[in-house]
């Protein structure tokens, strides 16, 4: 089984590491968790997204431990601690929900280079006077109180391609439709599935090609098309 060293844990984040010794890439992969599950009353966050890490030199895992939406997080700390493993890396970033919101704002944030960015249904903002209508993370919401990003308004970089996986129901259409409409980013609506796109995706068994093309730029209008008629995997 995959194991993830910690590099670095404090109060506002966790961060950890994972190498998988192939022959050299020059890339690493930026893995943002999400808001997590709540298990006998306690929230629980872990890393997510292991399997999609076998083709990179390293990846790490990024968890923001209060669920501040990037808020309370040092993206110059974090920046330091990734760059250790060497300096001319490449960077791609992954993320579902809260963690598609920030593999979204990553790039404008970090002073390492990241060249692609996959969301699963992440939120546009999380600022209450921007989407007033956000109701489904109060809990956390509540006790941001400091706002350096309130939304991904003007957060979207030339040298970064993003590829946003959402939903077709409720809140996720609303954040959808507040991205811009840029030729770096693309986004695509899966019409029948719900806020849980990616476990539905590996449910269907696809979740892993979703990922690998997205993180390669190569996901179309097509494929996700395709996935809305593919059944669940007995």
């Amino acid at each position: 089984m995959i194991q993830a060293d910690t590099v670095f844990e404090d109060d506002t984040l966790i961060l950890s590491k994972t190498a998988y010794g192939g022959p050299p890439t020059g890339r690493s992969l930026l893995s943002f968790t999400g808001v997590g599950h709540e298990m006998n009353g306690i929230d629980v966050q872990r890393p997510e997204f292991f399997r999609a890490g076998s083709g990179y030199d390293f990846v790490y895992f990024i968890i923001d431990r209060k669920r501040t939406w990037g808020n309370a997080l040092d993206f110059d700390r974090i920046s330091d601690l990734i760059r250790q493993d060497g300096p001319d890396q490449t960077y791609h970033a992954l993320g579902n929900s809260l963690g598609g919101f920030l593999a979204l704002l990553a790039p404008s944030v970090l002073a390492v280079p990241v060249t692609q960015s996959v969301a699963f249904v992440p939120q546009f903002s999380m600022h209450p006077d921007i989407v007033p209508w956000e109701d489904r993370y109060v809990k956390y919401q509540k006790h941001i109180t400091d706002w350096p990003i309130p939304s991904l308004d003007g957060r979207f970089v030339d040298t970064c391609h993003y590829s946003i996986i959402t939903s077709g129901l409720g809140n996720d259409v609303k954040h959808a439709d507040l991205f811009p409409q840029l030729s770096n980013i693309s986004v695509f609506k899966l019409r029948r599935f719900a806020h849980n796109v990616a476990r539905d995706l590996k449910r269907r068994g696809m979740l892993d090609e979703c990922v690998s093309l997205g993180l390669s730029g190569r996901l179309t209008e097509n494929w996700a098309a395709d996935a809305m008629q593919k059944p669940v995997l007995s």
